[in-house]
């Protein structure tokens, strides 16, 4: 099962993640690869915004949620990966077999695929400036204090780990790329 599967490469190192440019389409939710540990099964899911199941399969079956900002996932391979808001919509779309809107914003390949490394080409330059600037602080830290998440006392002092950078970078260009596809919209109504 592709589920299993990505969970294995991913929770092994195996799989890398890199933003792309934003595309939003229409898919099975069943083809969505949910949070392992914050799912339909886990204990006080459905009830975790004050709505019951109930509501949420109402919710998705009357078409309501499709009012709502596409779901940001990631591709992997035929698959799609939630990384972002929409734990409740997948799963009561899931249980109904039905489609939801999502937003692609980066995909999931195996380390030593081929792959075009570049930045997508949806970050403008401002976007990378301001990129560059946490880039910059970063290599200043690490001029003045060594390498983050190692015993040095000032990342110790910090709690700077190199985990917590990237995935705080990870959230600003997902920020960024939200951004970006919200003007893009704008643009076109």
């Amino acid at each position: 099962m592709i589920t299993e599967e990505f969970r294995v490469k991913y929770h092994s190192g195996v799989l890398i993640s890199k933003p792309c440019r934003p595309e939003q389409k229409t898919v099975n939710a069943n083809d969505i690869i949910v949070d392992e540990d914050w799912n339909a099964e886990t204990k006080d899911f459905w009830n975790h915004h004050g709505r019951s199941k109930e509501e949420y399969l109402d919710f998705v079956a009357s078409g309501e949620a499709d009012k709502q900002k596409p779901i940001d996932v990631y591709k992997y391979d035929n698959k799609y990966v939630l990384v972002s808001n929409g734990n409740h919509r997948v799963a009561a779309a899931q249980e109904l077999d039905a489609d939801v809107k999502v937003n692609i914003t980066g995909e999931y390949y195996e380390k030593g695929q081929e792959h075009d490394d570049s930045p997508p080409s949806s970050i403008t330059s401002l976007e990378n400036e301001k990129m560059g600037k946490s880039s910059k602080q970063l290599n200043q830290f690490r001029r003045d204090h060594g390498e983050p998440g190692t015993t040095s006392p000032a990342a110790h002092d910090h709690n700077i780990t190199p985990e917590k950078e990237r995935a705080r970078v990870r959230e600003q260009i997902r920020d960024n790329q939200n951004e970006h596809q919200n003007d893009i919209i704008e643009e076109n109504e």
